[in-house]
C-alpha cells in the first residue's frame, strides 16, 4: 500500500541511509531492494567480534570516507546496525552489498552478558495488551526493567504473557522486572523511546 507522502506526491518514495560525517551510503533501487554505494566510501558490516557478518546477520556498519580529503576518518564505527541480505542478487544489476533492512542504533537494542544484540522488542507487546504505554530499560547488563503504564482491564494473566513474550526473546540469561510506578517520560521530540539502555562501551 502506497504511503500518504507517494498518495499526496503520485511518486515513489525510495529508502536513503546517510550520515552527517559521510560514512555509509545506503540507496533503494527500483527492484526495492537496499545497496551499499562503496563509491561513495566503503562500507563493512561488523559484528561484536569485529568480524564481518555472513549474509543474513546483523551488524553495525563501521565505514572509510573516502571524499573527506582534509580529515578523512578510517573505520568509523558509526553504532548504526543493518542485517545483511542473505540473498546477494538483485535484477537491477547493482554492484555492492545488498542489505535487507536498515535496524536502527546501537540503543535501539538490548545487550545481553553473552554481549548478544536483541531488537525489535516491540513484538513483546503485539497483542492486544490493555496497556497505555510501555517501556523496557536497561541500567545493567544483568538485568532489564519494562515498565508498564496500565488501564483498569490489565490483569496478573497479562503480566504472565507479557513475561512469556519477553523470555521467548531474551532467553533466561537476564533478569526481567516489571515496574508499574514508574511514570515514561516523553522526549524532547514529544515521543516514548521504547528501549532505554544506558550501557556504554560495551557494544
Amino acid at each position: 500500500m502506497p504511503g500518504s507522502i507517494e498518495k499526496a506526491f503520485n511518486t515513489k518514495v525510495y529508502v536513503w541511509y546517510g550520515n552527517t560525517e559521510q560514512c555509509g551510503h545506503i540507496t533503494e533501487c527500483k527492484c526495492g531492494k537496499l545497496h551499499v554505494q562503496n563509491k561513495h566510501s566503503y562500507i563493512r558490516i561488523l559484528d561484536k567480534d569485529d568480524e564481518d557478518t555472513k549474509p543474513g546477520e546483523t551488524g553495525r556498519i563501521v565505514a572509510t570516507n573516502l571524499l573527506n580529503r582534509t580529515f578523512p576518518l578510517i573505520n568509523y564505527n558509526t553504532n548504526d546496525f543493518v542485517k545483511v541480505a542473505k540473498d546477494q542478487t538483485c535484477p537491477c544489476g547493482q554492484d555492492g552489498l545488498v542489505i535487507d533492512y536498515i535496524d536502527g542504533r546501537i540503543e535501539n537494542y538490548i545487550i545481553l552478558p553473552n554481549g548478544r544484540l536483541i531488537g525489535r522488542l516491540d513484538h513483546i507487546f503485539k497483542r492486544d495488551y490493555p496497556v497505555k504505554n510501555a517501556q523496557i530499560v536497561q541500567n545493567n547488563l544483568n538485568e532489564i526493567i519494562i515498565v508498564i503504564e496500565k488501564k483498569d482491564q490489565y490483569s496478573l494473566n497479562h503480566e504472565k504473557e507479557i513475561l512469556r513474550e519477553a523470555r521467548a526473546r531474551l532467553g533466561n540469561s537476564i533478569d526481567i522486572i516489571i515496574d508499574y510506578n514508574t511514570r515514561i517520560k516523553k522526549e524532547i521530540n514529544g515521543k516514548f523511546r521504547f528501549i532505554v539502555q544506558n550501557l556504554k562501551g560495551i557494544a
